[in-house]
């Protein structure tokens, strides 16, 4: 590496709005290439949707849970950070479908005497696999190029129903999107739509690389790795571009104006509409378009698990007329076998989204009650006193990548967005809903970042303090 340019972009200056995912990531990466980087995190701890909290030896992941073998990047990171990895997999954990008023187990017994599905949705499954067989390779990698041509501005929805059938459509991919996406199939784009179902349905050896502490001790550590770079409690009130000529970028907070060379707005879509001042009408109006499910998650620290040994997740299709809240519940000791305490549980409860704000109303203790109940009904094992519980209601909960926003923000980054303003976005809404679409917009992120500053004069913020 050249020294004098080293030494350049360590005197420029570059701001990270947003400690999750994204914006641990670009921090991470700008770190490594000798960038003066800050991140400013609004929460008093980093990780946003992918956080943990610690509780008496409980790791709980407040968000996130599960990293897929096609995480690559995420993948990457956790092995350079020594994070270690528990595979496991679809067949490797016991799964509850509720249907006609009962929970079954799902597999192919249960499929094959047609308790999960219909005789008309299990041909319909076979014939999903071999429609989209011949395209496993483009679903399966992290790249979403090879898939654009299906975002056509159709839901996951519209997809199954039009190529494969409305039986398939409510018996699998109702129950899979309303219990895990947290969200109806018509709320989600046909790219991240049919990944989901592919893993699901098609890849019977699928298989998850989850960190052994849970999905939220990756961003611990990232937060770690950076932390003389972090400055968490510190809300962002306003991203200015500043427009008199000069590429410099003005962010507020509580304590005034701070300048830098580049600004990396590493957020969700609806705080970055909020926040950035100037931005685009063709990123604004795309910005708008985008969708999150919303979600009311309570967890419980037990001292046995109150299922069947094995079990990980029970789904549920929506119900008729709103009768229950539940999208699913799950064990996370099964999957991150040292998040626990040895022979500890830990539950977690989800809400629909339809349900999501009239819990919001709730206090913690009515919504603990509430989920305790539902539980209740189908494995009565499950205690009314928990050693704990704790309530996260999430109004953004997971990004829904409607038909046609993926295509748009890649034509976007490709005729450069960002050029001669200094401001940079990541996110999941950037590449691919999940954490590795996230963590990877945010080293695309800082490489757009590093080419920029190589191009502009070094120390500009500083010269206009």
């Amino acid at each position: 590496m050249n020294t004098d340019n080293r030494e350049t972009r360590r005197e420029q200056s570059v701001l990270v709005v947003g400690g999750g995912a994204a914006g641990l990531a670009a921090t991470y990466a700008l770190r490594k290439r000798g960038v003066n980087v800050t991140l400013l995190e609004a929460e008093d701890h980093v990780g946003g949707r992918v956080a943990e909290e610690v509780v008496d030896g409980f790791h709980i992941d407040i968000g996130a849970q599960i990293f897929d073998k096609s995480y690559l990047s995420v993948l990457a990171a956790c092995r350079e950070l020594g994070v270690e990895l528990h595979p496991t997999s679809i067949k490797g954990t016991i799964v509850w479908v509720y249907r006609n008023g009962t929970l079954h187990r799902l597999g192919l017994k249960s499929v094959l005497l047609f308790r999960v599905c219909s005789l008309k949705g299990l041909w319909q499954m076979i014939k999903f696999r071999r429609k989209f067989r011949k395209r496993r390779k483009d679903i399966a990698t992290e790249d979403y190029r090879p898939m654009l041509d299906v975002d056509n501005g159709e839901s996951i929805a519209d997809l199954i129903r039009r190529e494969v059938g409305d039986e398939f459509l409510e018996d699998f991919c109702e129950k899979l999107f309303t219990g895990v996406v947290l969200c109806p199939p018509e709320g989600m784009g046909a790219v991240m739509g049919l990944r989901t179902v592919w893993n699901a349905y098609a890849d019977v050896y699928h298989q998850f690389l989850i960190p052994a502490r849970g999905a939220g001790y990756f961003s611990t550590a990232l937060g770690e790795a950076c932390a003389e770079d972090i400055r968490v409690s510190t809300p962002v009130e306003r991203i200015v571009v500043k427009k008199d000529g000069q590429r410099t970028v003005k962010v507020k907070t509580q304590d005034g104006f701070m300048e830098a060379d580049a600004v990396i707005c590493a957020t969700t879509a609806m705080d970055a509409l909020r926040i950035i001042s100037g931005l685009p009408d063709a990123l604004q109006s795309l910005m708008k378009k985008v969708t999150y499910s919303s979600c009311c998650h309570a967890v419980f620290g037990l001292d046995e698990s109150p299922f069947p040994k094995g079990t990980y997740l029970s789904i549920f299709p929506r119900m008729p007329g709103g009768t229950s809240p539940m999208a699913s519940f799950s064990d996370s000791a099964a999957v991150s076998p040292r998040s626990v305490p040895p022979g500890k549980s830990l539950v977690h409860a989800y809400s629909t989204t339809e349900a999501a704000e009239e819990l919001f109303a709730l206090s913690d203790e009515e919504i603990v009650r509430r989920f305790t109940r539902e539980i209740q009904q189908y494995f009565p094992a499950m205690p009314d006193e928990p050693l704990f519980t704790r309530v996260y209601r999430w109004e953004q909960a997971v990004c829904l990548a409607p038909g046609g926003m993926i295509t748009e923000m890649h034509r976007l980054r490709q005729e450069g967005y960002s050029a001669d303003t200094g401001l940079f976005l990541a996110g999941e809404y950037a590449n691919l809903p999940g954490v590795n679409g996230a963590y990877h917009s945010g080293l695309k992120a800082a490489d757009e970042v590093v080419s920029y500053l190589s191009a502009a004069p070094a120390g500009a913020a500083e010269r206009h303090e």
